[in-house]
């Protein structure tokens, strides 16, 4: 609707070229750049179990999902966002067999944890507004799809 109001960038090209990056955001946002915004300190990881907290950027860390995601959680996140990957540029990750297997009952749990909201909401308002609930999930969805269009 109004692209002059939006910019994106790639993880991957923020932490593998930071400086240019954040100086290409500041331009879009029209702030001036300054040298200092890439001086980072004491982040909080984004392995929540992680002992020792982070500082400065990590190149290695682009990709990680790859290494940390069990193959069948990595088919259902393609699944649900192969279109925005493949619109922003990102191919695929391959996914063995045994990860369009694993992928099963996680849609399966997924889609009973989403019942069981929906059940939750109909406790609390009844069915005008479990349908509500779902007119603002469907226009959600909308907009996630015509994003990797």
């Amino acid at each position: 609707e109004y692209p002059s109001q939006f910019i994106t960038t790639r993880y991957e090209d923020l932490v593998q070229r930071p400086e240019e990056e954040v100086q290409r955001l500041c331009h879009f946002a029209g702030v001036p750049y300054d040298s200092a915004m890439l001086d980072v300190h004491g982040g909080i990881p984004a392995d929540w179990s992680a002992k020792k907290q982070t500082s400065g950027v990590r190149k290695n860390s682009a990709g990680r999902w790859k290494r940390g995601l069990a193959s069948g959680e990595v088919r259902v996140c393609q699944l649900a966002a192969h279109r925005q990957m493949r619109a922003v540029g990102y191919p695929p990750a391959p996914v063995p067999a045994k990860g369009h297997i694993e992928a099963v009952p996680l849609l399966i749990r997924s889609t009973f944890a989403f019942l069981s909201r929906l059940y939750g909401r109909w406790k609390l308002g009844g069915t005008a507004f479990v349908l509500e609930v779902l007119r603002g999930y469907l226009h959600r969805l909308g907009k996630l799809l015509r994003l990797g269009k």
